[in-house]
């Protein structure tokens, strides 16, 4: 079942982003569909043009997905290979010719499901992988500094220096 994010926007308006909570899931296979119904002074406007959506992923990539329409409806389904951990946003938008309009803008956070979740809410770390990585190369770095000082007095060390002397 594809989870369906449908919303709809008055164009004589501005198009400001949607924030989503939940239902955006790590590589998804049951797909994301997100739609836009417009309206221009409260009537249902048939769309004309093609439609896109423009998907930019945590990790700076940015995804051109080619969508649809039907009537006032224009959709675009995402794959799963763009729904990667943390911040995602979505541009759906209208093309006619060489103008591309925004009709609908998603901002939101795509969660992890593979059980190994880690807080990370800047969406600083990029994956599970990159994090056990650093947490290894400071487990490296503390037991070089353990070993340099075996047998040396510390006189002196801040977090930009470490002053080491002989016994």
């Amino acid at each position: 079942m594809v989870n369906q994010l449908v919303f709809e926007q008055e164009m004589t308006k501005q198009v400001l982003p949607k924030q989503i909570h939940g239902s955006l899931y790590e590589n998804d296979n049951n797909g994301l569909q997100i739609g836009v119904r417009i309206k221009r002074n409260g009537v249902a406007e048939t769309i004309s043009g093609s439609v896109i959506c423009e998907v930019m992923r945590r990790d700076g990539t940015m995804d051109v997905v080619s969508g649809g329409k039907s009537g006032n409806l224009a959709y675009a389904n995402i794959p799963a290979s763009c729904l990667m951990p943390g911040t995602i946003k979505m541009f759906l938008k209208n093309v006619v010719g060489t103008q591309k309009t925004t009709v609908l803008s998603i901002t939101g956070t795509v969660s992890m499901v593979n059980g190994s979740a880690f807080i990370d809410p800047g969406s600083v770390i990029p994956s599970l992988a990159d994090y056990t990585a650093l947490v290894g190369r400071a487990e490296t770095a503390a037991e070089a500094i353990d070993n340099l000082t075996t047998g040396n007095q510390l006189i002196a060390g801040d977090r930009y220096r470490l002053v080491v002397a002989n016994s």
